[in-house]
């Protein structure tokens, strides 16, 4: 699977960084190329809560359940998905002087409509949105 990470530092607490990764309320916020992420189930934050994300990944509409599989606050967050996308994220908070170094990694699975000649296109749309989803993410906890 190929796999994509990327780091940013933030000037917030861990605590407070991690906090709004993980709650889904605010992923629209942040997620690049992502325009839809709805809770499924009672369970909405901690290991087992799941949304369904929706997007699109150069013009194609992807989804994916997403499921969180480890909730360790403030320091790291992973999930799985499935059911359209496949793969995994992780992301990790570190405490430096003055804020947080925020890594997301993830494994990917490209969904069979971007494959064969669209396939280094799709890798580096993906690259793209993990970049702008650190940008985004590093603005809206420092600008408010």
């Amino acid at each position: 699977m190929p796999a994509v990470t990327g780091r940013i530092f933030i000037a917030t607490s861990p605590e407070r960084t991690f906090d709004f990764v993980a709650d889904h309320r605010n992923a629209l916020r942040f997620m690049h190329g992502f325009d839809e992420f709805r809770p499924l189930g009672a369970v909405t934050s901690g290991v087992g809560a799941r949304v369904r994300a929706r997007g699109r990944l150069l013009g194609v509409p992807v989804t994916a359940t997403m499921e969180i599989t480890a909730y360790e606050r403030p320091f790291r967050l992973a999930s799985r998905s499935y059911d359209g996308v496949e793969g995994t994220a992780l992301w990790e908070f570190a405490a430096e002087e003055d804020g947080t170094l925020v890594t997301f990694a993830s494994t990917y699975r490209l969904p069979p409509v971007v494959r064969g000649p669209l396939k280094h296109l799709a890798m580096r749309a993906v690259e793209d949105n993990t970049t702008q989803t650190l940008r985004k993410l590093k603005r809206a906890l420092e600008e408010g």
